[in-house]
This record gives structure tokens, C-alpha cells and sequence, in this order.
């Protein structure tokens, strides 16, 4: 799972909660301590809609150590072995990937910062959160989506948009459509980052659909 140009961990521990970008372009790492909120240790999609930015990959952990020791090499190979730790989304091989990656980045360009529980309950701003998890390649990229809400829950598809908007998604509307029980990412022309980013968000695969959208690639959510 760690192969792209940046990944957002969660982690969820006895010593609190941390959403860690990390960004291999940058060379930088941004930790941001979370209010202790109820996850789902086995859900990415859920908790990416919970903390509003997509999540990557979960990592919890029944007890930990301090924080200064989040990217040791011991603490990494206790993540790889404790039968206390759990998994989503990322594998023993991407936590040492990530261990490595680490090892690269200046202690002057890893973040620690704190965000309010508003911030996720009221859906106040938060621009050091927010812009710190931009994707530049999907926003360079300019692709149009439309979202379709498909579901029986009012309100659903833009609480979606604005999740994808804070990395950087340009979503230029979105609609309810009858009920669905499948979700769909339909894109025109060829396949981009984009929508490739997309399929790993709802570990959906993108289908090729020349219609009369006036969206680069539309989005069903079933």
C-alpha cells in the first residue's frame, strides 16, 4: 500500500489517537493528535469519512510507548509481531517501508500538532490539517467528478465530496439518484491518478464510460 507519493496513517493507541501523513515527495512528516473518537479498526473508508481526509492504512494497538519512540526500530518490529496490534489497509512489508522512509526525513521536517475535537463533530476549518494532506498530482491534474448519492442516507454524498475535497478533489457537484446497492467510479478517456486514487479510497475498480457526463469521472455511491 505504501507506493504512492504520500500515505495517511491512522493510529489508535492507549496513549491517544494520530492521524501521520507522510509525504515522500516533500520528504516530511505531519503528525496530528486526534481526539480519542470511536474507529473502525478494520475500515479505512469508514474512518477517512469520520476524520473527513482519506485514510490509508490503521494501525492499532491495545498498548503503546511514547511517542518518541512511534518510528524506532523496535517499535516497528513490535507492530510486526505483538499479537495486541492490528492492521488495515497496510502490511508488515509497508511498515518497514514506512520505517526506512522515515529514516530519510529531518528531524526539523516532522510536524507534531493537536486538532480540536470541532474540527471533526462541527466541521470547522482547519488549514494546517486540510492543506497539509493536499494531493498535488490530483489537484494538477484538474479532473471534474460528479458524485451520485445512491443511498438511503440524506446528506450522504456531500459529507463524501467534502472528505475528497480536502485532498484536493475538485468535485463540481453533487446529486441523489435512485437507490443502488453497488457503488461505481465511471471515468471518461484514460485511466489518471485521479480515479486511481479513488479506486484505492472505496477499493472500487474504475470502469471506462464515454456518456454525456460533463464530469471527467463520476462517482455512485451505492
Amino acid at each position: 500500500s505504501f507506493d504512492e507519493s504520500s500515505f495517511t496513517l491512522l493510529v489508535k493507541a492507549s496513549n491517544g489517537t494520530r492521524i501521520i501523513y507522510l509525504d515522500r515527495e516533500f520528504k516530511s512528516i505531519n503528525i496530528f493528535s486526534v481526539p480519542d473518537i470511536q474507529v473502525d479498526d478494520n475500515s479505512t473508508l469508514k474512518n477517512s469519512l469520520i476524520f473527513m481526509i482519506p485514510i490509508d492504512g490503521i494501525v492499532t494497538i491495545k498498548n503503546s510507548d511514547s511517542e518518541e519512540n512511534l518510528f524506532s526500530a523496535g517499535y516497528i518490529l513490535r507492530l510486526m509481531m505483538d499479537r495486541d496490534v492490528r492492521l488495515s489497509g497496510l502490511n508488515n512489508f509497508d511498515l518497514v517501508q514506512i520505517y526506512f522512509f522515515t529514516k530519510s526525513v529531518r528531524y526539523s521536517d516532522i510536524i507534531s500538532t493537536t486538532i480540536k475535537k470541532q474540527v471533526f463533530e462541527n466541521g470547522e476549518e482547519n488549514d494546517l490539517l486540510f492543506d497539509s494532506i493536499k494531493n498535488e498530482n490530483i489537484i494538477n491534474e484538474k479532473k471534474d467528478i460528479e458524485i451520485y448519492n445512491a443511498t438511503e442516507i440524506d446528506g450522504f454524498g456531500g459529507k463524501v465530496a467534502q472528505m475528497l475535497k480536502n485532498e484536493g478533489f475538485n468535485v463540481i457537484i453533487t446529486k441523489s439518484k435512485e437507490k443502488s446497492s453497488t457503488s461505481k467510479i465511471l471515468f471518461k478517456g484514460d485511466n489518471s491518478k485521479t480515479s486511481e486514487r479513488l479506486e484505492k479510497i472505496f477499493s472500487i475498480v474504475a470502469q471506462q464510460e464515454n456518456g454525456n457526463s460533463i464530469a471527467d469521472i463520476t462517482l455512485i455511491i451505492g
